[in-house]
């Protein structure tokens, strides 16, 4: 397989950019691309048959591109399809499992919450973390609040009243760690903040994700040796609008606009 062959990243829509960004600043040299099935989203209110039958779907977009390896990166998919593409694919496939193993650590006699989609709520995947890393963890459902971000509406009043309506239930308790379990959510960082103490500590699971990556494309040998900039692609199942708020989101988050091919 050819060390120059791209990287591709799945996600139900624009979320998986976070885990993108996060990978990219430890490999320059990576070619990405990124498909975001925005026709279909969002994923995270779907039964966990569609979600498979539409995951499978996109992956195959995917494969398409000669990919040599798949990061799931959406928390959706990783809980409820993570399982069927591992074993469908011939090629490394890594997900992004929600961070309470590292939330748990960071506890300080406080709570936990989890906020994450109705779907991964649901499924036996979260409720098996649950019982290892966050028996005492506060799950929260966020229906409605991913497509903000696929708006690319990542501040403002209207935004701010919904996760006034979603937070309502822990104003006033005593949140240690927010685990963003929706790679959507951390485009929303900065107007979260605005409902939590400020020692309250928010984190994703791109960071582990990224260190399965890098261990898997050493382990096959696919690292790319070239020193050349990779390229980044954005794909969307639904319009070329879609397509740009990609790009943005990308570049709000400090991607480099230059490395941007269509």
């Amino acid at each position: 397989m050819k060390r120059k062959a791209p990287i591709g990243f799945l996600d139900s829509g624009a979320g998986g950019i976070s885990v993108m960004l996060a990978c990219r600043k430890l490999l320059p040299y990576e070619n990405f691309i990124l498909y975001g099935d925005s026709a279909n989203a969002p994923y995270g209110e779907k039964s966990e048959e569609e979600i498979k039958r539409l995951a499978l779907a996109a992956a195959e977009k995917l494969l398409e591109k000669n990919i040599k390896a798949l990061v799931i990166a959406c928390n959706t998919i990783t809980t409820i399809a993570g399982e069927l593409l591992y074993s469908r694919l011939n090629i490394p496939v890594i997900g992004t499992v929600p961070a309470l193993k590292e939330g748990k650590k960071l506890l300080k006699g406080g709570q936990m919450l989890v906020m994450l989609t109705p779907a991964s709520a649901r499924s036996q995947t979260m409720r098996s973390i649950m019982q290892q890393y966050g028996a005492d963890a506060k799950l929260l459902p966020c229906p409605g609040l991913m497509e903000f971000v696929e708006r690319g509406e990542i501040e403002g009043e209207r935004l701010n009243n919904k996760l006034k309506q979603l937070l309502s239930p822990y104003k006033g308790e005593n949140i240690d760690v927010v685990v963003l379990a929706c790679t959507h959510y951390p485009f929303l960082l900065n107007e979260l903040r605005k409902h939590f103490d400020d020692n309250t500590i928010f984190i994703d699971g791109s960071s582990e994700t990224l260190k399965t990556l890098i261990f898997e494309l050493n382990k096959k040998n696919i690292l790319c040796n070239s020193e050349i900039q990779g390229y980044t692609q954005f794909i969307s199942s639904e319009d070329n609008n879609t397509v740009d708020i990609m790009k943005k989101l990308y570049i709000l988050g400090g991607g480099d606009e230059k490395s941007i091919i269509d």
